[in-house]
């Protein structure tokens, strides 16, 4: 795939000048036979074989960091009734009762008033 798309720039390069833009390239005495070549290559190419371009998704690896994260997040939302609350208010409830809520979180009332810690486990 890299070999290709290698190939198709090398074809399109101009020689000597530049352009702004590919429409810019292909309207060029000089640059459109290259531009007129990789065009019909490129629609060669993916006639043929699609996938050629087609990009693999790359995997999630998370680190250990966030991997610790998200267990204390599963832990704080199964044993903290509070935060379990507050979370089904922003997300279920209506627009006053999320606005609440995020005035709440904003003004810091469930770190002084929540009991959970990682202790209690």
């Amino acid at each position: 795939m890299n070999k290709f798309k290698a190939q198709i720039i090398a074809m399109m390069r101009p020689v000597g000048h530049k352009h702004l833009s590919m429409t810019d390239a292909a309207l060029c005495k000089e640059c459109q036979p290259k531009v007129q070549a990789a065009k019909e290559l490129y629609d060669k190419v993916v006639r043929k074989n699609p996938e050629v371009l087609a990009r693999a998704k790359p995997t999630f690896k998370p680190t250990e960091e966030l991997k610790e994260m998200w267990d204390n997040l599963q832990e704080r939302v199964k044993y903290d009734t509070m935060y379990r609350k507050h979370l089904e208010l922003s997300f279920k409830g209506t627009i006053d009762q999320q606005n609440k809520e995020a005035d709440k979180v904003n003004k810091g009332f469930y770190e002084k008033n929540s009991e959970w810690t990682k202790k209690q486990l």
